[in-house]
């Protein structure tokens, strides 16, 4: 399947929408794009892609739109609002990328299931350090017509994509469940890694023996080594968006009726980050609340 002129719109050019948007017209995509950043919108358009002036415009022009974006409620106004994408007059399918749970997901495609649009439900992971290898993991839900075309749109971004049904909203269970599995790893090895340095372990030893033992995770393989011990905190994801994401899955595993002891701990943790101002902050941040209260420094 070939969508060398097809006319790909993409709405929402944040941390990681912008990195797959550039990616996908340094790939030669016929990109049309919109975002409330004029800046990131002129990056784009620098790179050959066109820029519209509302997420209707793009799905007037787009039969495939994309959309990257933070928040259900931003999510839910691009897709049915009243300037949004449902309105489109050349749109055919609607590909929600962000993480905003099921709920939003499943409103979002009984709404524009009305209007004859397909909506395809494909969260992916990997952040931009993830679009920009081409390595993100695509999680995806939908009919299968409306997956294929996705995927290919996505080749130059993805690694690996996953099918996970015909209805909207499983990709979402999935990328959450993936997501609450990283946080829980990460807020762990960071608890853990200031108690060994304050025991007087080297923070790079210790690395060296958990990365070749059973604790092995994304944190102690890439966060810690990468963006903690420098102190550069640049690891590629905001505090909030992790939190947000945290918060949903809560509320998802509380709706059916599922435990989560451990998880609801940790939040705790991350809501005491986002209170104290951390909240635009790298996530990797997080582990400087540990190190205050322990008093001493991961480096």
């Amino acid at each position: 399947m070939s969508t060398n002129n097809l006319q790909i719109g993409f709405i929402g050019l944040g941390a990681l929408g912008s990195v797959i948007a550039r990616r996908l017209l340094l790939d030669g995509a016929r990109l049309h794009v919109h975002d409330v950043n004029p800046a990131a919108v002129a990056a784009a358009v620098a790179l050959g892609a066109t820029a519209q002036a509302s997420a209707r415009a793009v799905a007037n022009v787009a039969p495939i739109v994309f959309s990257c974006l933070p928040t259900a409620e931003v999510s839910l106004e691009v897709a049915v609002g009243t300037a949004g994408v449902g309105l489109g007059t050349a749109i055919k399918t609607y590909v929600e990328l962000s993480t905003i749970g099921r709920v939003a997901m499943q409103t979002i495609a009984r709404e524009l299931a009305t209007r004859d649009i397909v909506v395809i439900d494909a969260p992916v992971s990997g952040g931009p350090k993830g679009a920009e290898a081409g390595t993100l993991a695509l999680m995806m839900a939908g009919a299968t017509a409306g997956k294929e075309l996705a995927q290919q749109c996505l080749r130059p971004v993805t690694g690996n994509a996953f099918d996970l049904g015909p209805e909207p909203g499983l990709a979402q269970v999935m990328k959450l469940a993936n997501n609450m599995i990283s946080i829980a790893a990460m807020t762990a090895s960071f608890e853990v890694m200031v108690m060994g340095t304050k025991a007087g372990l080297d923070p790079r030893k210790m690395l060296e023996v958990l990365n070749a033992s059973s604790a092995r995770n994304t944190a102690t393989l890439r966060m810690i080594p990468e963006s903690i011990i420098p102190r550069s905190f640049n690891y590629g994801a905001r505090l909030a968006v992790s939190y947000k994401d945290l918060t949903a899955g809560l509320k998802e595993a509380q709706g059916l009726g599922a435990s989560m002891w451990f998880l609801n701990g940790a939040h705790q943790v991350w809501h005491h980050a986002m209170s104290h101002g951390a909240a635009e902050q790298d996530f990797t941040s997080l582990i400087k609340f540990y190190e205050e209260w322990a008093g001493v420094e991961v480096k």
